[in-house]
Order: C-alpha cells, then structure tokens, then sequence
C-alpha cells in the first residue's frame, strides 16, 4: 500500500513540476478542460476502487465457499478497524497534527497552500513551487507512516480472521 501510495505521489510530483511552467499559458478553454479531464480520472479511480473491492469481496467468499458470512464479517471488522487510522491520515494530510508531531511534517495541505502562495515573491517561482510540491509529497509520506504500524495489525487480525473462515468450528 505505502509502495503504490508513493509511486502515485512521485508521479504526481513530477507531473506538476512538468507542468508548472507551462500552466500560466494555459488559455481559459484548456484550463476548463484541463480540470474536466482531472475530474473524470478521479472519477474514475473511485469507480474501480469500488469495483475492486466489490470483486475482492466475491472472490474471497468463493475462495473459502463462505455461506455463513465469516468472510464478510472478516471483511467488515477490517473496514471498522482501519478507519480510524484512514481519518487519522486525512486528517494530517489536511489540516491537524497528531500531538507531538513535528508541524512541518503534518497539516500538508495547508501548509503547502501558504508555501505556494508564497512562491509569487520568489526569485523563481517554479523552482519554489516545484520545491512546495515536493515538501507536500514528504509530508504526506510522514502522515502515512504515523498509521502505518496500526493498519499492518489491523491486516494481520484480518488474515487471522480469513483463517477462521477456512476452518469454520464443526
């Protein structure tokens, strides 16, 4: 999870900092377009995020010849258990930081809208957004990381769980 994660945010990184310097030429009609076409991606990724956890969900069950619901118990326990930590990331990504937390490595988005506002007094402004963009990837690492050990648990009791499905009580 944290290797896709990554991969996706250096790409997106290196996307903006392709982009940057050619973004101010964009005409209004590109712009419109521009922002359609990013829509219809995230759009997009949700449907099979949706689409593959629907799959999963049948899969399993076939896997396991469930008829008792362990696998979707298993599968719903999980969801419950990582959410907590999945608010706990957003919630660093954003705007809070967990207590003690260095506040350059929390409140992502919003410290990566002052840097870049920021970016117009700069003696180069597409270095410096290049470089606010690479400090919004950092931090966004840093929150995931601050949840990482409670979802790889939260993993674990659902493999232990799955494993009960397999060996249902007589």
């Amino acid at each position: 999870m944290i290797r896709r994660f990554a991969l996706a945010a250096v790409t997106a990184v290196v996307c903006t900092a392709l982009v940057a310097d050619v973004a101010g030429a964009f005409t209004r009609r590109e712009a419109i377009c521009v922002k359609a076409a990013r829509t219809r991606a995230r759009s997009a990724l949700i449907d099979c995020r949706t689409q593959a956890t629907t799959s999963l969900s049948n899969d399993l069950q076939a896997c396991f010849g469930d008829t008792t619901g362990c696998v979707s118990g298993c599968l719903a326990t999980q969801a419950a258990k990582q959410q907590p930590y999945k608010a706990a990331i957003t919630a660093c990504q954003t705007d809070q930081c967990p207590v003690g937390t260095d506040p350059t490595k929390c409140a992502c988005k919003k410290n990566n809208a002052a840097a870049t506002a920021a970016c117009g007094n700069a003696a180069d402004p597409v270095a410096c957004v290049a470089q606010a963009q690479l400090n919004l990837f950092l931090c966004n690492q840093a929150c995931v990381s601050y949840s990482e050990a409670g979802l790889i648990e939260v993993n674990g009791e659902f493999n232990d769980c799955l494993q009960g499905c397999s060996n249902p009580a007589p």
